[in-house]
């Protein structure tokens, strides 16, 4: 759904990549492409990639396009801001000003009425341009030969959709589709997510297309620094050719931890640990691990209750810390006895004593 908001701003390098990428550069700038589906839609079915720019002169302003490529025709169109106005096009669209590095999420799509071929070998072609000069940098990725495929999504295609609903509180972040291989089959966004691709929906509802008969291991949900602000386990099982399934008919999507904070600060002969989430979907408890040298060591003596969906604060004091630096993680339990961790904060002794906070942890 189409609001005042535009895409995702972000700073990060993701470490997910596809395969291989290719770079040029013009004047310094490079561009890095982080996050492609393998998969793509012969329709009006938008998809996200996300690349960071490097190497910008903060005195000046840039734009950029994304598309589809074939050979060497671009096909396509992408979701931006020109002359003040949203909209899928083709044309150049504002990306930053007084940046000297700036990444994002963007949207394009293929489109039903594209003389693009279908299947392997499509890539996509990413490139900012200054506006002053129209000095431009592109990169044309993947590598791999097989690169991107473009699907038929008719009922004798190869291309199937999955819709479903996480959690509200998922609104606005990307979404990622992973097969058992823990390639990305299918990219979009949640909703609200700032685009018009032609359907009214709820907040939490989001819409791909995947390869038909396919599994879904995994989704994630990103955060706009592209970190990963929830995961989930499968599998779903996507319908034939040109069908749609709903994924919360299998297994409800709700996509359902959200870690807002975690800290790690001495208190007297203790180290106290603090936590927040902001959503707890399927969550019975917790546990709190502390490293050793002999690997990571369960510290609390049973499952701290959860809070419940809507998430809440938490406070665990560690009886025995150790003198020597530290790092300690937490462990969200779900009904079926999945779990998940989050990344170590470390604690250390330098100077004065203070909280080391992460204002969002990601996931392994």
């Amino acid at each position: 759904m189409r609001n005042l908001r535009f895409i995702l701003l972000l700073i990060a390098i993701n470490t997910c990549l596809l395969i291989g990428i290719s770079e040029t550069s013009t004047a310094g700038v490079s561009i890095t492409a982080n996050i492609l589906p393998r998969y793509i839609a012969k329709a009006d079915t938008p998809f996200a990639v996300h690349f960071t720019v490097t190497g910008l002169d903060n005195s000046k302003t840039y734009e950029f396009t994304v598309r589809v490529r074939r050979d060497t025709t671009d096909y396509g169109s992408f979701w931006g801001t020109r002359n003040g106005n949203e909209g899928w096009g083709t044309a150049y669209a504002s990306l930053c000003s007084g940046e000297t590095r700036f990444s994002t999420w963007a949207y394009a799509r293929v489109g039903a009425g594209s003389t693009i071929s279908t299947g392997s070998g499509a890539k996509i072609r990413i490139a900012v341009r200054d506006t002053e000069t129209k000095s431009t940098t592109a990169i044309v990725v993947p590598e791999d030969p097989d690169s991107i495929t473009v699907m038929d999504m008719s009922s004798g295609g190869t291309g199937a959709w999955v819709e479903a609903t996480a959690a509200t509180t998922a609104a606005g972040k990307a979404v990622l589709a992973f097969d058992s291989g823990g390639n990305i089959i299918g990219t979009y966004a949640i909703e609200d997510n700032g685009v018009d691709e032609g359907y009214t929906s709820n907040a939490g509802y989001f819409k791909m297309a995947i390869p038909a008969n396919s599994s879904i291991e995994k989704l994630e949900a990103r955060n706009s620094d592209n970190t990963v602000f929830a995961t989930q386990t499968g599998p779903w099982t996507v319908g034939g050719a040109g069908s749609t399934t709903n994924l919360d008919n299998q297994i409800d999507v709700s996509l359902p931890v959200v870690l807002s904070s975690f800290t790690a600060s001495i208190e007297g002969m203790k180290v106290s640990l603090r936590w927040s989430t902001e959503s707890e979907v399927g969550i019975v408890g917790w546990n709190v691990y502390r490293e050793s040298k002999d690997g990571w060591v369960k510290i609390n003596s049973k499952l701290i209750p959860s809070k419940g969906e809507m998430g809440g604060r938490y406070e665990f004091l560690d009886p025995k810390p150790s003198d020597n630096p530290r790092r300690y993680m937490i462990e969200w339990v779900n009904l079926k006895g999945e779990r998940e961790r989050s990344e170590p904060i470390t604690l250390g002794r330098s100077g004065k004593l203070k909280a080391i906070t992460w204002a969002e942890v990601k996931t392994k």
